[in-house]
């Protein structure tokens, strides 16, 4: 059984420029919006935003570790442990391939970051429901 859960993803920086952004349908770009809430939730000392939950979606968010002003966002009908794993493979394996200076953005970053999130997008748009952890960090390495 498929279960359909991610809506979209968006890749950004903290300054707000969109690296990357994937939805199903033709959403506006949400970069800005998300920015200024991490931006704001930092200034006034929040910590660091992880999830949102609008009344028709929740979106889970990740930062990257080498890069922390790299961030993630998916877009999906309910939160969910698989969501969960996905994004974190998803945003290591970005972290990991780029050195991100915020507010400078040159066209072989972007081309990269888009390569790798439309590619591991295309695999997991549609996550197998009852996955295991173990099948799941398998089948990604394949």
């Amino acid at each position: 059984m498929v279960v359909k859960i991610i809506k979209g993803i968006v890749v950004f920086d903290s300054s707000g420029i969109t690296l990357c952004q994937i939805f199903r349908d033709n959403t506006k770009t949400v970069t800005p919006l998300f920015a200024a809430m991490l931006g704001i939730s930092n200034e006034i000392k929040l910590g660091s935003a992880m999830h949102v939950k609008f009344e028709k979606a929740y979106v889970t968010l990740f930062s990257g570790i080498r890069n922390p002003t790299l961030h993630l966002a998916i877009f999906s009908d309910a939160p969910s442990s698989r969501i969960l794993l996905f994004g974190s493979f998803l945003i290591d394996l970005i972290d990991k391939e780029i050195d991100l200076k915020s507010g400078i953005i040159v066209d072989a970053l972007r081309k990269k970051v888009v390569e790798l999130t439309e590619s591991n997008f295309a695999r997991w748009k549609e996550l197998p429901s009852g996955i295991l952890v173990e099948e799941f960090l398998e089948t990604l390495h394949q």
